[in-house]
């Protein structure tokens, strides 16, 4: 079974397996993981892995759930126009989802 892929540990967004053809080697085809969101300012992908597991457990082992909700959430405040006191509250909210509050 394939485990579920994480968010992006930059930007919060959801990782998205792709798989690409190695072009010196016809039929070869090789899996990696980078994230689905054309902003993130990290454009951050994998190497490249012969499996599909591989590729997602490279992804994941990488990934802090509670960082990657924190960011998520404070961009959505900051895009939104929210006051600073908003903010404070939204963050606290995530960090005592994660048990880290």
């Amino acid at each position: 079974m394939i485990e579920e892929l994480k968010p992006c540990p930059f930007c919060g967004e959801e990782g998205f397996l792709e798989k690409r053809e190695l072009p010196d080697r016809p039929g070869a085809i090789r899996f990696f993981v980078c994230c689905r969101n054309g902003a993130c300012h990290l454009k951050v992908e994998t190497s490249l892995y012969s499996e599909e597991e591989r590729a997602i457990a490279a992804w994941n082992m990488r990934t802090d759930p509670t960082r990657a909700a924190l960011v998520k959430a404070l961009k959505e405040i900051r895009d939104d126009g929210m006051d600073a006191r908003t903010c404070m509250v939204v963050a606290t909210n995530v960090l005592e989802d994660a048990g880290e509050l």
